[in-house]
């Protein structure tokens, strides 16, 4: 396949992944843990999108082109969530293909 059609597909080395994301808050309000974790992920030049309560967070993480790429930045945001200390109970998924949701973990 021509490197412009697998660019328009997102195919190869255009592939973005991602991974759900689940952790349950502890001592915490959710706005102010939602705020720290959002400059998590835009420091590691990701996306997050999802949903939050007093208890838990869960959401998809889209990580970015490149498999290993993805797999770096996936292990920061791991990193910073096992130093935050108003988590538990952390659960990251799979990486997966983001445009073409092979989603089940």
């Amino acid at each position: 396949m021509r490197k412009r059609l697998r660019k328009k597909k997102f195919l190869g080395e255009f592939r973005i992944y991602g991974a759900n994301v689940r952790c349950d808050l502890v001592d915490t309000t959710h706005d102010a843990w939602l705020d720290s974790f959002v400059d998590c992920i835009e420091a590691n030049g990701c996306f997050v999108g999802g949903g939050c309560t007093d208890e838990d967070f869960e959401g998809f993480v889209e990580l970015g082109k490149g498999a290993e790429r993805a797999k770096r930045r996936l292990d920061a945001i791991n990193r910073w969530l096992e130093q935050s200390v108003s988590v538990r109970n952390i659960k990251i998924g799979r990486l997966v293909d983001a445009d073409h949701g092979d989603f089940d973990d």
